[in-house]
């Protein structure tokens, strides 16, 4: 591994654990990605369930104009080939262009049918895994100008895959049922926080962002990060990402 790699590595993971919200994981995430595994699209997209089992939705792009090439993505899962990444009970990273030789992979449905109006040519998945729990799917895209992802390109997500597991499953678990609910009048108590901590935990589990949280208190910045501090401390967290394990 280059020192330059290494280095754009180290930042991303600092990125994953300082992120404020999911949405903020995510545009992190995949803007500071590129600097490493170099990509024309790049999307993440939720996994939820539906009456006939699993579908992906909410996606999140780059570029953002892309977003409507997933939305539409709805309408060739049946013909995709790769859409078993989404059911899967660990993390799974394919490359297309490894599992399929370009004699099968530029001929098959979802590539005449959807790939081929964004002249895409290669794939890198990965599914977005923890407790055997798949909550999200990334996938990169390369146009024929860009050339294939190598197995340098599959090595690097591999080695973040652990962090941004982790990171969705404090962000996003929540949301589909995979965590327990924690009120704060609890937390509070168990943990001895102080009326205004409560306000601010409240607040960090309804997402609001740190601009919200100013306005809202009518504190400074400064003031706020105090907070955090001796939240993290009274809960025994490292950061942001860890507190919402309680949520």
């Amino acid at each position: 591994m280059e020192k330059n790699d290494f280095l754009a590595i180290n930042e991303l993971i600092y990125q994953i654990y300082t992120s404020a919200d999911g949405k903020q994981l995510k545009q992190k995430f995949l803007e500071n990605l590129r600097c490493i595994i170099p990509y024309s699209y790049a999307s993440i997209m939720m996994v939820k369930e539906k009456h006939n089992g699993l579908c992906l939705s909410d996606p999140y792009c780059v570029p953002p104009d892309f977003t409507q090439f997933e939305i539409d993505y709805n309408q060739y899962e049946e013909i995709d080939h790769t859409d078993w990444v989404m059911r899967t009970s660990e993390t799974v990273i394919i490359r297309e262009s490894e599992i399929m030789p370009d004699s099968k992979r530029l001929t098959s449905p979802i590539y005449r049918q959807y790939y081929k109006t964004h002249d895409i040519y290669d794939t890198l998945q990965m599914s977005i895994v923890y407790s055997q729990k798949t909550i999200a799917c990334l996938t990169l895209y390369r146009t024929k100008s860009d050339g294939a992802f190598t197995d340098d390109d599959a090595f690097y997500l591999r080695a973040l895959s652990k962090h941004l597991n982790y990171a969705f499953y404090c962000f996003y678990a929540s949301d589909s049922g995979h965590l327990t609910r924690n009120s704060v009048s609890e937390l509070t108590q168990r943990f001895g926080l102080t009326r205004r901590e409560s306000e601010i935990l409240g607040m960090i589990f309804s997402d609001k962002d740190n601009y919200e949280m100013v306005e809202a208190l009518s504190i400074s910045n400064h003031t706020l990060q105090k907070h955090f501090q001796n939240i993290y401390k009274k809960m025994g967290v490292s950061g942001r990402i860890e507190l919402m394990k309680y949520r």
